[in-house]
């Protein structure tokens, strides 16, 4: 089987990763298209893959799209690289509240791929982490309920997270006493966030940072706050399980939801 894939967000943080991964594990896909925002098209990137643009004309004849570009692109374009004929993976949160879309941790519940209509979701990362182990102790002792707190990574915020903390690294390490002594003359050395993003400290819980009123891009804001919702399905689901023991088998049909309960 070979595969024409789609990379949707291909110059961002994790759709390079993901360009990378494709080439490492010798994925069966002859052909791996990048996409990206406008500014990037024409770019060249490793392995001579060339940036093309989002437009109808350029995403037919995939079988797999791979998207990691944020909700609001995924909600546009997903739906255009379905009718196009493209099964579309996407890792933003457009989709995990979607009860018409399977929400897919492969390891836990592949199953759901039987229904799909196009489009797969996947949790986030602390999610697709954590239920991996979760899985394994549920089926050996059966989780009753669990408490998950989240400390996430700068990363979390995409391409943008990363250079935010890089710029905040050299003028904090300057002088370490001075984050013990006197937190605030320390903040004061940080340079203003690129861009009109303020992503959250790498060292607060994301509850945390919105409490303090953290003045992040609206995007990254309501996919925030679409986690948190889902979050409280999580533990409905361990119930669940619980509850439908006899009936083991079908367990991975349920809907796997992420963040704190």
């Amino acid at each position: 089987m070979s595969l024409r894939v789609a990379v949707v967000g291909a110059t961002g943080a994790v759709g390079s990763v993901m360009l990378r991964l494709l080439r490492e594990r010798g994925f069966p896909a002859p052909e791996i298209v990048p996409f990206a925002s406008e500014r990037s098209v024409g770019r060249e990137l490793d392995g001579g893959l060339v940036v093309q643009r989002l437009a109808d004309d350029t995403i037919r004849g995939f079988d797999v799209a791979l998207f990691s570009a944020g909700a609001t692109r995924s909600r546009e374009w997903a739906p255009r690289f379905v009718a196009a004929g493209a099964v579309v993976v996407d890792n933003s949160s457009a989709f995990r509240m979607d009860d018409d879309v399977p929400l897919v941790v492969a390891e836990v519940n592949r199953e759901a791929l039987d229904g799909h209509r196009g489009i797969v979701a996947n949790p986030n990362c602390t999610t697709m982490v954590a239920m991996l182990p979760l899985k394994a102790l549920h089926d050996a002792f059966g989780l009753r309920a669990m408490v998950a707190t989240s400390y996430q990574a700068a990363g979390g915020a995409g391409q943008k997270g990363i250079d935010e903390l890089v710029a905040q690294i050299a003028p904090l390490a300057a002088d370490v006493r001075q984050l013990c002594d006197d937190g605030a003359a320390a903040a004061a050395k940080v340079p203003p966030p690129p861009l009109s993003s303020a992503a959250s400290s790498a060292a607060r819980p994301w509850h945390d940072c919105a409490a303090a009123g953290d003045p992040r891009d609206a995007e990254t804001n309501a996919a925030s706050a679409s986690d948190d919702r889902a979050g409280r399905r999580i533990t409905n689901w361990l119930h669940a399980a619980e509850r439908e023991a006899p009936q083991r088998r079908h367990l991975g049909r349920g809907r796997i939801r992420k963040g704190l309960p």
